[in-house]
């Protein structure tokens, strides 16, 4: 399975239009309209992973697919940049509304609902593996919401305004040091909101869990796929492999599971 794909731009009409672009473009997100009608402008792009997609479109709400659900899916954070308008997120008995320049960020894995009002959004769907985080900051991530007005969030937010407006220039070469700092970025915004201790991460680890990433997706259906194999792939030790993930507060056999690996043994 290849983790790169090319700016795909679509118009949408209904809301059954809607569920076809959803399926093709693997955006667990279910819509609904609040007013009978539904239109939308949607970009997508994926760059080492990291999914983006742009979207303006009428008033409505939206929730994780009753499949993804039940099946639990890809372990993923969705980052969402009100670029223009408002919305309204709902997850972990929280409530973040989002004006122009906010960010607020869900978890896949658990239940949620949006609320869609007006405007422009940014989404990011980042494998959570990629977030750098101490362990227990984890737990207070669902639903979490940054303001794009004060503090690393009035950084973060004009970057993701122009990742918006500028989505093809992630397709070159320098995309991947781009998508890189963001994720980073995000995770020392996360850290300041929670008042959590931050740990320092070089970029090269950041694009090592990556490529792990990619090889263990493009190998989902191997039952001879384990740590050492992995480790041997990338040139390093197995013990270093675990270290890798340890560091996101998971271990390889349980974000394996999480992304849909049925491996004979616990590894």
């Amino acid at each position: 399975m290849s983790e790169q794909s090319k700016l795909v731009e679509l118009d949408i009409h209904s809301v059954e239009d809607w569920r076809v672009a959803a399926t093709s473009l693997r955006l667990p997100l279910a819509i609904e309209s609040t007013n009978g009608k539904f239109r939308a402008r949607m970009r997508s792009l994926t760059v080492g992973g990291v999914r983006f997609f742009t979207m303006s479109a009428t008033e409505h709400r939206s929730a994780p697919l009753e499949q993804l659900t039940q099946q639990g899916g890809e372990p993923y954070y969705v980052v969402v940049h009100q670029v223009t308008g408002r919305s309204r997120l709902f997850q972990a008995q929280r409530s973040a509304d989002l004006e122009r320049g906010d960010v607020a960020i869900f978890d896949t894995l658990m239940p949620y609902r949006r609320e869609f009002f007006e405007g422009n959004t940014l989404l990011m769907m980042v494998p959570q593996q990629l977030i750098s985080l101490p362990p227990h900051g984890f737990a207070q991530i669902g639903g979490l919401h940054i303001s794009g007005h004060a503090g690393l969030g009035a950084i973060i937010s004009p970057l993701l305004t122009g990742v918006s407006a500028n989505l093809s220039a992630l397709e070159k070469p320098g995309g991947i040091v781009v998508v890189q700092s963001i994720i980073d970025m995000i995770s020392a915004a996360v850290m300041e909101r929670l008042n959590l201790r931050v740990s320092g991460r070089s970029n090269s680890q950041v694009e090592l869990l990556m490529k792990i990433r990619e090889y263990i997706m493009a190998n989902l259906g191997d039952l001879d796929l384990n740590p050492q194999r992995i480790a041997d792939a990338h040139y390093i030790s197995v013990r270093t492999l675990h270290a890798l993930f340890k560091e996101q507060g998971a271990t390889v056999s349980t974000w394996g599971v999480n992304a849909g690996l049925r491996w004979p043994g616990a590894i």
